[in-house]
């Protein structure tokens, strides 16, 4: 997912690549009946940076991403977040934990403007290099801080994208905290009408968003739902809203 912590599993093959090609070769498997994913096809690794071995290299929808050592990559989860994000021309997005930089340049190809933001330096140049290369280092403002410290207080979008690393087991519960945060504050930045889009990944995780979001007055109004590269497993994505309008 776009704008985890650096992580050593980011300068290693990750293991959703290693699941997802023993899914292709049959030997994982999709629950019985399962459609194939839809990110089979637009994600695809394609090895070491000829010009510089210390990068990697993906395609992603069929554009070329570049990801720095210690940014992690992009993923099946964070495709699931990109494939149901729906940004309307002329709106302002702001995308956190921007990571590599992959839901803040396939907005701006829509978006009026676009604000990505990363707490780690090395992930907001990352993003800075992917967004030239691709054509759309203009419609980015790039912001380094954790989560909304970087935003003015009077900031307001239309769309805001949340893809940041949350809890795989009970070792890393700690990292709701982030999610926590995020949701206690959500509300001060969006335009009236505005939108979430958030991907919390598997059906464990889904008893404490129900609660995050009642605690801050949130609710979704869409969810999507994919198989995952675990057996059995499924993502999780949300378009979230306000209860009532903010007075």
């Amino acid at each position: 997912m776009n704008g985890r912590h650096p992580s050593p599993l980011a300068d290693r093959w990750p293991l959703w690549l290693l699941l997802l090609v023993l899914a292709a070769s049959g030997c994982a498997g999709l629950p019985r009946g399962e459609p194939p994913p839809p990110w089979d096809a637009e994600l695809s690794f394609l090895g070491r940076d000829p010009d510089n071995p210390r990068n990697t290299l993906y395609l992603v929808r069929g554009q070329p991403f570049t990801v720095f050592p210690g940014v992690f990559p992009p993923s099946p989860d964070s495709l699931e977040l990109l494939r149901h994000t729906q940004i309307r021309p002329g709106e302002t997005v702001l995308d956190l934990g921007t990571g590599a930089g992959v839901q803040a340049i396939f907005a701006a190809r829509t978006a009026a403007r676009v604000v990505a933001t990363d707490i780690d330096p090395a992930a907001v140049e990352n993003t800075r290099y992917n967004a030239y290369r691709l054509g759309v280092a203009d419609k980015i403002d790039l912001r380094l801080g954790d989560l909304f410290s970087p935003i003015g207080p009077e900031e307001r979008f239309d769309v805001i994208l949340f893809n940041i690393e949350y809890p795989n087991s009970d070792r890393d519960l700690g990292l709701w905290d982030v999610h926590e945060r995020f949701f206690a504050r959500v509300k001060r930045h969006l335009k009236p009408g505005g939108r979430i889009y958030y991907q919390f990944g598997m059906r464990r995780n889904w008893p404490r968003l129900q609660e995050m979001l009642r605690r801050n007055g949130l609710q979704i109004v869409a969810q999507f739902q994919a198989p995952a590269v675990v057996p059995g497993e499924r993502y999780f994505t949300c378009v979230i809203q306000p209860l009532a309008p903010d007075r």
